[in-house]
């Protein structure tokens, strides 16, 4: 058995943990890649006669002579790996050179500034011997000679002539079982000697490398085996600048690839054509990178999907895919040979720089220029990124695309692509930018608040437009609070839409009159706005009057009882269980062991007045204050609504809360002077205040005897 074979074979996957051939499947990952031109259109192969030999694992490159030469790789045939053939692009024929003195795979080809032909490293047919082996073929002399050694042996390497002769190589396997190296070593042709470059920051092998225009050396895509032998395909790629001796990380591969092929093209965009993906699946893939923008974008893709190809720029322009495997690298060699012809430059864009707006406001957006080696004419359009887009005027030349006026309907952060097309030669080119654009604040004013004391206040504390147009009221574009300046606990306030017009609404209870400073704060998709107002709470100025309330009794008895259970929610949607729980916490709402009434219906809420109102024989304190509740929510007509009426009550805007008692001497239990007169609403919190366990002033028997007094008072006696 094989032990390159074996190598290959037993390639497992980083998220499993069994055994695949290079054809296995797994789920496929595509990474996020920014693209500024296309030549997928504009591209376009030509498949040549074969190459006499089918091989994979070989290296190509393009002679002196402008022949294309084709070099080792596995032929599984006579096992020597030692064939060497070449293509004459102007004859379109194959010829067969001189052989391999040292017949191997996985080796790595350029031609140097000599105009020789380096055969560097690999592996022989059986996988067991790794080479260190360099060999230099002399085009006009069809012969070979053996030069100085690789200084680590090494088989998948790469190699690439950098622009002061120096040949590059890179990485590799240096066992033929997945023992990646980062190495990067250095030949010289006029000396015959090699030296240490700094190592590539990533350990790989089945990479590819090339050299670009602006004399960085790149390694492309590649392989590597973790600790727990598991292989892993990438798509880093790395550049190396021979005159500061250092690498640098550069835009990744789209799709990642092991045992691709790269080349420069003569546009100087670096091909990368092949491979094989995460999933082993095997790729048909050009992807070309433009150094000067660094970024990748596809060409037109191989007819002949593989791995372990070579590749090789002809003097015509054209680039070669020679060869590979269609499956497995030892029994699946190919003989396919197939050209891509490149399409014209495509105009490049230059974006501007990234810029900012405001929400739903016109404004004027610079769109960058282009540059083009095209005659055009040119058409240009702009995707906002907001799922519209503008057809610019027509450049009538290469050069800054102006600015155009665009209005965003919501905040957030936008990808403007301005297209460039040359409809000359139907070549275009794109370039991305970004817009911020912010909220506008609201813009918003206080309403007119008139409270009485003692009375629930319900109604709109403020208005407010939104300058880049009303948005969904859904809660999720617009929230507000209520600070009501009576050290009350900050509120929620609703906001309703009419026409285009918000507005903030609110209800409360003041107790006393006096002049607060109510607080509106409008959030605006984060962005809080405080709209703040001075508000006058007058007192009603008006004594218990008859028809607010009635005896105890009547609450226990047919009439009252009946009552209790007609009642309906409270303008702002409570049930009389929620009002009661809400507004007297500590006496009916759960607080410091007190019953809670929320969840109560009405006959619940009825019978609960009864167990009350029987416990006491009619003259019990607790009885007194519920009735005395009850009289506020029938009296009030945004709580009890105009059911009271028909039981004898008045109801009124007011109701029973804003009206006013004496309290006479019971002036301690309410921590104020005797005589001092109190409206019926600061009554009830008083008691709500003092209850202990849910009974207003607990256990005290003054105080209760005192507040007894008061509201016995209060319901008629």
């Amino acid at each position: 058995m094989r032990s390159f074979l074996s190598h290959c074979l037993t390639r497992v996957l980083s998220t499993g943990h069994h055994q695949r051939s290079r054809h296995g499947r797994r789920p496929h990952r595509q990474p996020s890649v920014e693209i500024l031109e296309d030549r997928t259109v504009l591209s376009s192969w030509t498949t040549l006669p074969s190459m006499p030999t089918a091989r994979s694992a070989l290296t190509a490159t393009t002679g002196p002579d402008g022949r294309i030469y084709a070099i080792g790789g596995f032929d599984n045939l006579s096992g020597n790996d030692d064939e060497v053939e070449a293509y004459n692009p102007n004859t379109n024929t194959w010829a067969t050179l001189a052989i391999l003195p040292t017949g191997r795979a996985g080796l790595a080809a350029v031609t140097g500034s000599d105009g020789r032909i380096y055969a560097i490293g690999g592996n022989d047919d059986a996988g067991a011997q790794i080479f260190s082996t360099v060999e230099a073929y002399n085009a006009s002399a069809n012969t070979w000679t053996t030069v100085a050694p690789l200084p680590t042996q090494a088989t998948e390497l790469a190699a690439a002539v950098a622009l002061d002769g120096r040949i590059y190589v890179l990485g590799g396997d240096s066992s033929g079982f997945g023992t990646a190296i980062n190495t990067a070593e250095a030949y010289d042709p006029s000396t015959n000697t090699w030296s240490a470059a700094a190592p590539m920051p990533t350990a790989r092998f089945g990479l590819a490398a090339a050299t670009g225009p602006d004399g960085r050396i790149y390694a492309i895509g590649g392989e590597f085996r973790d600790s727990s032998h598991h292989y892993h395909q990438l798509n880093t790629v790395e550049a190396y600048t021979p005159s500061t001796n250092s690498w640098s990380t550069v835009a990744s591969l789209p799709t990642t690839s092991g045992y691709p092929a790269a080349v420069t093209g003569p546009d100087g965009h670096i091909y990368a054509i092949g491979g094989q993906d995460s999933n082993l699946n095997l790729l048909n893939t050009v992807e070309a990178y433009n150094p000067s923008t660094n970024m990748w974008f596809p060409v037109a893709p191989m007819p002949t999907a593989r791995l372990a190809l070579a590749a090789a720029t002809g003097p015509d322009g054209r680039i070669y895919a020679i060869g590979g495997s269609s499956g497995n690298i030892f029994d699946d060699p190919l003989n396919t040979a197939e050209a891509l012809t490149l399409g014209a430059d495509p105009p490049v864009v230059t974006p501007s720089s990234n810029q900012s707006a405001v929400e739903g406001a016109a404004q004027s957006l610079n769109l960058g220029s282009f540059s083009d080696t095209g005659a055009g004419p040119w058409t240009a359009t702009v995707a906002w990124g907001d799922g519209t887009s503008t057809t610019l005027t027509a450049p009538s030349m290469p050069g800054s695309l102006g600015n155009q006026s665009h209005s965003y309907a919501e905040e957030g952060t936008y990808s403007v692509t301005v297209t460039v097309k040359d409809t000359g030669d139907n070549a275009s080119g794109s370039a991305t930018s970004s817009v911020s654009v912010s909220e506008l604040n609201v813009m918003a004013t206080p309403a007119m608040v008139d409270p009485t004391a003692g009375a629930p206040f319900g109604g709109a504390v403020a208005t407010f437009t939104d300058p880049g147009g009303a948005e969904a009221n859904d809660g999720s574009h617009y929230s507000a609070s209520i600070n009501w300046g009576d050290n009350s606990a900050t509120a929620i306030g609703s906001i309703s839409l009419n026409g285009s017009t918000f507005s903030v609404n609110g209800t409360h209870t003041y107790a006393a009159a006096n002049s607060y400073s109510v607080t509106v704060t409008i959030s605006h998709e984060g962005n809080p706005i405080l709209v703040q107002s001075q508000v006058m709470v007058v007192s009603l100025g008006q004594f218990v009057s008859a028809g607010m309330v009635k005896p105890i009794s009547f609450w226990e008895g047919l009439q009252g009882q009946q009552l209790v259970r007609r009642f309906g929610t409270t303008g702002d949607g409570r049930t009389l269980g929620q009002w009661l729980a809400t507004t007297y916490p500590n006496l009916y709402g759960g607080m410091g062991g007190a019953p809670n009434l929320s969840p109560f219906t009405l006959a619940q809420i009825s019978s609960y007045y009864q167990s009350l109102f029987l416990a006491s024989k009619g003259t019990g304190l607790d009885a007194e204050v519920l009735a005395t509740v009850l009289e506020v929510f029938a009296t009030t007509s945004s709580l009890g609504g105009s059911v009271g009426q028909s039981f004898g009550f008045t109801v009124t805007n007011t109701g029973l809360g804003a009206e006013s008692w004496n309290i006479g001497s019971s002036g301690q239990a309410f921590g104020v002077p005797n005589l001092t007169v109190l409206n019926v609403y600061q009554i009830l919190l008083a008691a709500n205040n003092s209850a202990v366990g849910g009974e207003p002033w607990g256990s005290n028997p003054l105080f209760r005897n005192e507040a007894f007094s008061v509201f016995h008072g209060i319901n008629g006696g």
